[in-house]
């Protein structure tokens, strides 16, 4: 029996496993690469609204600091969520949220009582609000982003009475 030797020229191709295996082999990456374009895009929305939401609640803080330092005082309990919320609607109009943020100053306002903790509001000594921002997007891709400010009442003006 004679085994003939494959000529440097020969026609011999790919069979058809072959083929099925690379396509195969390049459809997984195909696959994998578009799972991860998918994945950065998500991320990256997730990243946009919670940063967006950051300045949103930083610039609130700001104006309702502002408020207080212009005053000299800060509200009564029983008016201070709506005079927070009217501080931070001020600077941050419901038309100036990008569309499906939400801004909320939550009518909980509490005041340190030492070692006790956080406690009823008073209008002696420190308050602490609590702002609240959702993001758009369903429970995986939306965020609530929450900050406390701690405001303390302010030196009057003059300095007579030392703080």
């Amino acid at each position: 029996m004679r085994v003939r030797a494959l000529e440097v020229g020969s026609e011999r191709g790919e069979t058809l496993v072959e083929l099925v295996v690379a396509i195969a082999i390049l459809g997984i990456a195909g696959v994998a690469i578009l799972g991860g374009i998918g994945f950065s895009v998500q991320a990256s929305g997730i990243n946009r609204n919670q940063a967006g939401g950051g300045a949103y609640l930083r610039s609130a803080a700001e104006a309702i600091q502002k408020d207080i330092d212009g005053s000299g005082t800060y509200p009564s309990c029983g008016g201070a969520a709506a005079r927070y919320t009217s501080d931070a609607s001020s600077v941050i109009s419901p038309t100036d949220l990008s569309k499906g943020y939400v801004l909320a100053v939550l009518g909980v306002v509490q005041s340190w009582k030492g070692s006790a903790g956080w406690g009823t509001c008073d209008t002696n000594g420190v308050q602490r609000i609590r702002l609240q921002l959702t993001t758009p997007g369903d429970a995986t891709h939306g965020s609530v982003e929450t900050m406390y400010v701690v405001v303390r009442q302010p030196c009057d003006v003059a300095g007579a009475t030392p703080c």
